[in-house]
């Protein structure tokens, strides 16, 4: 009902603009203001019409989320109500993908089938935004959570530090669609050895104890 609303009237969108800019500036910025408050090293906003807002000057970095026009479209016109008519309206009011992406500090490419290629993109975005472009903030953030200034997990040593550490941790992600991927073919190769051993040499029912372990980790293999 409200998008036909809109159709009709010209002027719709930017009535609706000033009555729901306001309230989600106020939200964003008691959002911006917990985060502060509960020390958090990173504040990330997702604002769908940035550049049309001209809101880019109040954030530090940008990051657009991009896919190629037809598999930005096939995705799109999947969402429940949408028709490809809405869908090119809603296309004529923004900025054009290509001008985003040359407008923006960092581009996260989606146009993969699986989503590892872009989890490796988010972080290869953070570790150059926390660790080279704003290392002294990496270096406050520590500090203030009672982080050893030279301590990482990579060299920590003691358990006790280690686990001091990961405390400030939210969310750690190891990908291994991306970290093994050039190991796959060498991986397979040992588990079909492997396997033909156990077949070969194990009683029957421990070694149908280990093709269950091994078809289920298998199957976690081609997500």
């Amino acid at each position: 009902a409200l998008s036909a609303a809109l159709r009709g009237d010209p002027q719709g969108w930017a009535k609706l603009e000033a009555i729901v800019h306001p309230l989600v500036a106020g939200k964003r910025g008691e959002f911006y203001d917990d985060a502060v408050r509960a020390g958090q090293l990173l504040v990330v906003y997702d604002i769908p019409l940035l550049y049309e807002s001209s809101m880019q000057s109040e954030v530090d970095f940008v990051v657009v989320v991009s896919a190629p026009a037809e598999e930005q479209r096939r995705r799109v016109l999947e969402r429940p109500g949408m028709t490809p008519e809405k869908f090119e309206e809603v296309l004529s009011r923004q900025v054009p993908d290509e001008r985003k992406r040359a407008l923006a500090d960092f581009v996260v490419d989606t146009g993969h089938a699986s989503k590892a290629p872009a989890r490796a993109q988010v972080s290869t975005v953070l570790e150059e935004v926390l660790l080279r472009r704003r290392p002294n903030a990496w270096d406050a953030w520590k500090a203030s959570q009672g982080v050893p200034r030279t301590a990482s997990l990579a060299s920590a040593e003691d358990a006790e530090l280690s686990r001091s550490i990961l405390s400030k941790v939210d969310v750690v992600v190891f990908d291994l669609d991306e970290t093994l991927a050039g190991l796959r073919g060498p991986i397979t190769a040992a588990t079909d050895a492997l396997n033909g051993h156990v077949d070969a040499h194990w009683p029957a029912a421990a070694a149908a104890e280990v093709r269950r372990v091994r078809d289920y980790m298998g199957a976690l293999m081609k997500k």
